[in-house]
C-alpha cells in the first residue's frame, strides 16, 4: 500500500496540513497523514502504567 514512510515534525496541526495540502495539490502524490504520540501521552491516553527503566 506505500511506497514510501516520512516521519515528520511540525510545529501545529495547522502548519501540517498546510504542508499535505500544498503536496497533495500536485496531483501526482497521495498521502495517509497519522497523528503520533511520545511514550507518554500514548500511557496517559490508554491509562497504561509506565515502563520500569531498560538496563542498556
Amino acid at each position: 500500500q506505500y511506497d514510501l514512510a516520512i516521519v515528520t515534525k511540525f510545529p501545529s496541526d495547522e502548519v501540517a496540513a498546510k504542508y499535505m495540502l500544498a503536496i497533495g495539490g500536485l496531483g501526482n502524490v497521495r498521502s495517509t497523514t497519522m497523528k503520533a504520540f511520545t511514550e507518554a501521552e500514548y500511557r496517559s491516553i490508554t491509562g497504561a502504567p509506565p515502563l520500569p527503566p531498560r538496563n542498556m
